[in-house]
Order: C-alpha cells, then structure tokens, then sequence
C-alpha cells in the first residue's frame, strides 16, 4: 500500500474481498472480511498498546457493540 500498510488476505477484482488483516503504519492490526475494498462491519482490532477490541466496526474504529 502506498501509506506503508500492509494487507495479507483475499483479492477480489484487485481490492479487499474475504477475510484478510490489515496491518496499519501506527502499529494498529484489523482483522476481519472485508467486502469490496471497505472495512467490514464486524472485525477485531489490535491496537499497538496491546488492547484488543472485537465486534462492530466503522472507518476501522469501534462503533457500537463491541
């Protein structure tokens, strides 16, 4: 990725499809299926402190239930 972000999972049409982890230049790791290049919904977040958040997500940011 040109941000130095790193993506490991399943292509689809040469963008994000499947499940797949994205790992973020500020250390950040996302996990989860991602649909058409977007963030999906419903995923796990490693922050670089350690916390992990799992359950919905928007923007690669918890929102709502988690």
């Amino acid at each position: 990725m040109i941000d130095g972000s790193t993506y490991e999972g399943n292509f689809e049409n040469d963008v994000y499809s499947g499940f797949g982890t994205l790992k973020m230049v500020d250390g950040t790791i996302f996990s989860g299926i991602f649909v058409e290049g977007k963030c999906p919904k419903i995923g796990r977040i490693i922050f670089e402190e350690g916390d992990i958040y799992e359950g919905e997500v928007d923007d690669f940011k918890p929102e709502g239930l988690g």
